[in-house]
């Protein structure tokens, strides 16, 4: 899939900043859904991803605009339920 772009095989791709927003018309438990659906994408593909980065762990305000709500936490730090979630996910897939 990298090579057709000319990108060698061996090259680690890394995906950052990677998110789904919370608000008024996206709500906490599809930012979850929505999460988890991407990690299990990236994790079953075969393009060589190497590091899978989250945009922020905590919101910026959680009253904000969507552009503020990106967290696996609200910004009292009390947990979304993506937060859980990819918990779940990353010790579901852990190799410890």
């Amino acid at each position: 899939m990298t090579a057709e772009a000319g990108v060698p095989e061996n090259t680690p791709i890394h995906i950052t900043e990677t998110g789904w927003p919370t608000g008024e018309d996206r709500d906490e438990a599809t930012q979850a859904r929505t999460l988890v659906a991407v990690a299990e994408a990236v994790r079953n593909s075969s393009a060589g991803v190497a590091t899978y980065e989250f945009f922020g762990l905590r919101d910026g305000l959680t009253a904000g605009s969507w552009h503020t709500r990106f967290g696996l936490l609200r910004d009292d730090y009390t947990p979304k339920p993506a937060l859980h979630a990819i918990r779940d996910f990353i010790a579901a897939h852990s190799l410890w």
